[in-house]
């Protein structure tokens, strides 16, 4: 059949996001284009040409020039016709990492403006890029159009060819295996989301039976810095402790970024679901150290997710037709209701049985010591995060309190003196006598021992109604500090309300006012009208 030729406009002009699209961009998106997530098909392959001979990516010799590279792939190909228009048929693919409709595109003009020398093929078409000079009223532009050969060589899949390469296109082009994970040898996988670990075997069953999605992973990439990657390409690098290889949606179109609300709350959902023990450890034991910030523990923060739904949403998609499946599954599923969290588990196999979460307060964690406790000082939004798990903390060990009575036979002639003061002061205040159980004690002491020191005196009412006032036996050295003790206490007994309630601060106006009153009665009873 003989060849016939066409050129195709695009609405796009060789400018279009020129600032975000350089060599990297040209590479990373061509490349993507070949996934076997995008393709369709099982493999991707790039081979080089270098003194007339083809070399895999990986035996080709990086310090020799290349007189042509190829991206390909063994999947179903494309239609020309996409080359005109910004749609995607990879959109509600949530395996792809094309989205936009734009790669193809961005990548002709981009080497168009860097003078790279680029091709496209698929099924019976060959395309080549080219700028159309055009005057839009004062406007210069260069759009985008393509040459198209079509009824030429068949081929399978599809391919994008580099011819004469640079040597600054050739050095991105040897960096992919660092950059993409399909092409990478050297990287291992740490925790992938339903990993058939014995941990978690019923989480494996129930992703099995779920439809087809990108299961997020964590990853070793060795040395140097931590990456972030959306569906197996490099999309940043980021101050973590692990790399992760997430399914997300909310990129930009450049793939520069991550929407960071997002990456935060789908790296918090994988760390909290995460049941290897592993991961978990090497995050306890970097939460033990000083350094000042990681991703991991900021995804873990306490933070008001801008939407509650914004787990659900990736977890079970909108109107999916499995959805009731899935759910029914779930039902139906026999997980143990005694299973106990990963995450408490290690904090237990790391530091012990008696381990408990440290407090800022000294004098809370040495009263654990004494009780037999061993308190663990951690990075505090890992901290808070074991405490909603319900991992005990130094400061709750302490609650347990216990006054020491002090029977009445016991106390002083002074003491006791101080105490038959009483009604007097009750009068007084209140402008009435009514009967007022008071009780002396010599300290309130924690289960430790500890005494705390600025217990001076307490109001009770038990469980049968019961009320009384407790006295510290140190207030009863002085009238001053009885009585301001007393008068305290005598409040809270008459409004049965806490320190910050009004009531309470009403009773102590009242009282004030009563004593300014009788004041200036006195005072111009005494002559004195001033």
């Amino acid at each position: 059949m003989a060849s016939t030729t066409c050129d195709i406009e695009t609405s796009l002009t060789t400018d279009y996001r020129r600032f975000a699209w350089g060599i990297e961009r040209i590479v990373l998106d061509s490349i993507s284009n070949h996934l076997p997530a995008d393709s369709k098909g099982s493999k991707t392959t790039v081979r080089i040409k270098q003194e007339g001979r083809w070399y895999d990516l990986k035996r080709a010799d990086p310090a020799k020039p290349a007189e042509e590279v190829v991206f390909e792939d063994d999947g179903a190909g494309y239609s020309a016709g996409l080359l005109s228009v910004l749609f995607s048929p990879k959109a509600a693919d949530v395996m792809s990492v094309g989205q936009f409709g734009e790669g193809l595109k961005l990548v002709a003009a981009a080497a168009l403006r860097s003078g790279i020398d680029v091709e496209y093929r698929s099924k019976n078409w060959i395309a080549v890029p080219y700028a159309k000079s055009e005057r839009i009223d004062e406007h210069a532009v260069q759009r985008l159009c393509f040459h198209i050969t079509e009824n030429g060589d068949h081929i399978e899949g599809s391919r994008t060819v580099f011819r004469n390469p640079s040597k600054e296109l050739m050095r991105e082009i040897f960096k992919i295996p660092e950059k993409v994970l399909a092409l990478n040898d050297s990287f291992s996988v740490i925790y992938a989301e339903g990993s058939s670990t014995p941990e978690n075997r019923h989480a494996t069953r129930l992703y099995r039976n779920w439809p087809s999605r990108y299961h997020p992973r964590i990853i070793d990439l060795g040395a140097g810095d931590k990456s972030l990657f959306i569906k197996g390409v490099r999309v940043q690098t980021m101050g973590a402790i692990f790399s992760y290889d997430l399914g997300l949606e909310n990129i930009s179109p450049d793939r520069l970024f991550a929407d960071r609300e997002t990456l935060l709350n789908e790296i918090a959902r994988i760390l909290k679901e995460c049941t290897d023990h592993s991961v978990i450890e090497t995050l306890l034991r970097e939460a033990e150290t000083d350094r000042c910030y990681r991703f991991e523990f900021e995804a873990l923060r306490d933070r008001r997710p801008q939407s509650s739904l914004i787990y659900a949403d990736y977890r079970i998609p909108k109107d999916d037709p499995e959805t009731e499946k899935f759910k029914e599954l779930w039902r139906r599923m026999d997980i143990p209701k005694t299973q106990t969290n990963p995450w408490v588990d290690v904090f237990r196999k790391l530091y012990g049985e008696n381990a408990v979460l440290a407090s800022s307060n000294v004098n809370e964690n040495s009263d654990a010591r004494l009780m037999g406790f061993n308190p663990v000082k951690l990075n505090s939004d890992l901290d808070c995060y074991l405490g909603i798990l319900g991992i005990k903390r130094a400061s709750s060990l302490a609650t347990e309190k216990q006054y020491r009575w002090v029977d009445r036979l016991d106390l002083t002639p002074a003491e006791t003196g101080m105490l038959e003061r009483i009604p007097e002061i009750t009068e007084t205040v209140l402008g009435e006598l009514i009967p007022v159980d008071v009780r002396v004690y010599s300290g309130l002491f924690l289960n430790t021992g500890r005494e705390i020191e600025s217990q001076h005196g307490v109001y009770v009412r038990s469980p049968d109604g019961q009320e009384y006032i407790g006295i510290k036996q140190s207030q009863l050295q002085s009238l001053e500090a009885f009585a301001s003790t007393y008068i305290h206490e005598l409040g809270h007994l008459v409004t049965g309300k806490g320190d910050y309630y009004r009531e309470f601060t009403d009773f102590f106006i009242q009282a004030l006012t009563k004593f300014v009153l009788i004041y200036m009665t006195d005072k111009v009873s005494a002559g004195d009208p001033q």
